[in-house]
């Protein structure tokens, strides 16, 4: 048989394209079954042997059933995605191995360009007319590059986050923590940080260390090859020889997006994670963040209806610009923006709020806004862009908090931090129980536990062990 033929199965019909013969659509049809009666996610990548064929140039064809097939435009196109794979790799699926090579014609910004999905015949196409329409096939959402904390949806940060507290708890248990040791023990990780860090750099360090993995580490860009010239791209490909992930912090903003394209177009790709890039973005700070206001808020319904405030140097903190993104993902939540009118929230986060229709105000003053709060995340003024001493310039005593502004808050508030702090909260404040910071930074290394279970995909293998 051949030519174009649609599947349907309580949903979209799926338009099987190019050469196609009986037996592959019968295992077409019972890797669908399979999945649908697992109940499992979707999983919106692609995957490839050496060989197969790259996706072809132009529309992609879809179809629905008893609508015939149609040609999408190029704006349709955004989502749309199309997957190839031979049969070796639906025999590689079935038995739950690991593929040996990645890749993705889904767009980069529409997902973290995450793991593999099998398909039938080496020139056929899958496609469908919704990204979240997608296949489904027995596994669950996934990671590759954690670049850009706009990419992530609520079934994800939800599943990160219930992960997290998963591998913590088994954590405690001489069991639990063998467990985890054994997840990840031939993987490497390099921990390519040229901007200082302090918090980050350890809780990724140890994050690895949990699951087993050994690290390398350039923290100085003096002791590399960059010092002869090398560029920055030599620097990634090297990396990318001999390790399995690249968790990166740069000065430069932009700089792991760069390097996560560069690993896109290589036969060896390894996933990148953005550990802080610039004054631009920090999405597992983001992502730290909304598990630990998950976890304040799990008795009064979680982040859904709450008032977050924000407050300090909002134009330069890349962690506030990061966790405003995600706030997408919540119902009726309501940000509050204090600071210094020279160092405002910038106009491209707040136009992504006004795209998702989350509110925000925009205030100088502290005290009248602290009764309506149930979060207030705090950040220090970013000196290190300062060019001309312009954090000098700040009356820091109008954004700062100690216990008089700490009275005005709720009973059940929280207050937050990425640190390092400055004089912007008050050490008398540590011991007020809704001081949420300390427990903040320690819940950073489990989430970042839980982000790299996710991108090697082992996240089956602990759901038996321990309580």
């Amino acid at each position: 048989m051949t030519g174009e033929r649609s599947i349907t199965l309580n949903g979209p019909a799926i338009a099987v394209r190019g050469p196609s013969r009986t037996w592959r659509v019968i295992a077409f049809c019972a890797s669908v079954i399979s999945a649908h009666s697992s109940g499992a996610k979707r999983l919106p990548t692609s995957s490839t042997f050496k060989g197969a064929p790259a996706a072809p140039a132009g529309p992609v064809s879809c179809a629905r059933t008893g609508a015939g097939a149609r040609t999408t435009t190029a704006k349709e196109q955004r989502h749309v995605t199309a997957r190839w794979m031979g049969m070796g790799g639906l025999r590689c699926w079935l038995r739950r191995a690991a593929l040996r090579r990645r890749y993705t014609t889904c767009p980069f910004a529409a997902y973290n360009l995450p793991t593999a999905l099998p398909f039938l015949s080496e020139a056929t196409a899958i496609a469908t007319e919704r990204l979240s329409e997608t296949l489904v096939l027995p596994t669950r959402t996934s990671l590759f590059h954690v670049i850009d904390p706009r990419v992530f949806e609520r079934p994800l940060l939800d599943e990160l986050c219930s992960l997290a507290t998963r591998v913590r708890m088994l954590a405690k248990t001489d069991e639990g923590a063998r467990a985890l040791r054994d997840l990840l023990p031939t993987r490497r990780a390099m921990l390519y940080f040229t901007q200082p860090s302090t918090r980050t750099f350890l809780s990724f360090n140890n994050a690895c260390h949990i699951l087993g993995m050994r690290t390398s580490e350039i923290r100085d860009p003096a002791t590399s090859s960059e010092v002869k010239g090398e560029s920055f791209e030599d620097s990634i490909r090297t990396f990318s020889s001999y390790v399995d992930v690249i968790i990166m912090r740069a000065k430069e903003s932009g700089r792991a997006a760069q390097a996560a394209r560069l690993m896109n177009g290589i036969p060896r790709p390894v996933p990148v994670i953005n550990a802080g890039s610039g004054s631009d973005q920090h999405p597992t700070q983001a992502l730290l963040d909304i598990y630990t206001l998950q976890r304040s808020f799990e008795s009064s319904g979680g982040i859904d209806g709450k008032v977050i405030g924000m407050m300090g140097d909002l134009k330069r903190g890349r962690t506030v610009r990061s966790l405003c993104y995600l706030m997408k993902n919540y119902k009726s939540v309501k940000l509050v923006f204090i600071a210094p009118e020279q160092f405002a929230m910038e106009p491209d986060v707040k136009a992504h709020l006004d795209e998702h229709r989350i509110p925000y105000t925009e205030t100088t003053r502290l005290e009248e806004t602290l009764p309506a709060l149930d979060a207030l995340y705090v950040t220090r003024m970013q000196t290190e862009w300062d060019t001309a001493g312009e954090s000098r310039s700040v009356d820091l005593s109008r954004f700062s908090i100690g216990t008089r502004e700490m009275s005005l808050l709720k009973r059940d508030a929280i207050v937050m931090h990425p640190l390092p702090r400055g004089p912007e909260i008050d050490p008398a404040v540590d011991q007020d129980p809704r001081a949420m910071y300390w427990r903040q930074e320690r819940n950073g290394m489990w989430m970042r536990v839980a982000v790299l279970i996710k991108i090697f995909a082992v996240e089956e293998r602990i759901a038996a062990v321990g309580p």
